[in-house]
């Protein structure tokens, strides 16, 4: 399986002022893009997921107004949110987190070679993700978003699908 791992302040966005401003329309077709070119699940990083429950893979609910809105949005562009990462009760951070949800769909599938390849889409990653010598973590990259590139954009989108799909 291919999996995005999907932050939302400067991805799906260039700034978090308000409710409406949370997603980018033209960006949440970017982001359908790739889940279409590469038929990548989308894993939920973002700060917003503590208000998404988790009922099973593949069935992400929804709390919160804001999450309401993200889901609706994603949703209208037909991309669904597979799961999402837990936060770290060490503070290590998205990379900590990122290396635990991928350890742990591996155990939970029973499948060593589940994880086919991945991507970090982050605007605010602020650590470093070890990805050489780890056999699970070497599949993946991470696409660092700056927030003065005004949030995902088509160099984005081809970088993803390329390292997706390993061209």
């Amino acid at each position: 399986m291919k999996f995005i791992f999907l932050d939302i302040n400067w991805v799906l966005n260039k700034s978090s002022a308000n409710i409406t401003e949370i997603v980018d329309e033209s960006m949440v077709k970017m982001l359908k893009e790739i889940v279409d070119n590469t038929e990548a699940e989308v894993v939920l990083t973002s700060e917003y997921r503590s208000g998404f429950m988790e009922c099973g893979l593949g069935d992400i609910r929804p709390l919160s107004q804001p999450c309401k809105y993200i889901d609706s949005v994603l949703k209208n562009n037909d991309i669904t949110l597979y799961s999402k990462t837990s936060p770290s009760r060490d503070r290590l951070g998205k990379c900590a987190e990122i290396k635990r949800w991928l350890r742990e769909i591996t155990l939970d599938e029973h499948e060593p070679d589940i994880v086919e390849s991945f991507v970090i889409l982050n605007g605010e990653f602020n650590g470093n993700i070890e990805l050489a010598n780890d056999n699970i973590l070497s599949k993946g990259q991470v696409i660092k978003i700056e927030p003065d590139e005004g949030g995902l954009n088509n160099k984005h989108v081809e970088q993803a699908i390329r390292i997706l799909n390993k061209e």
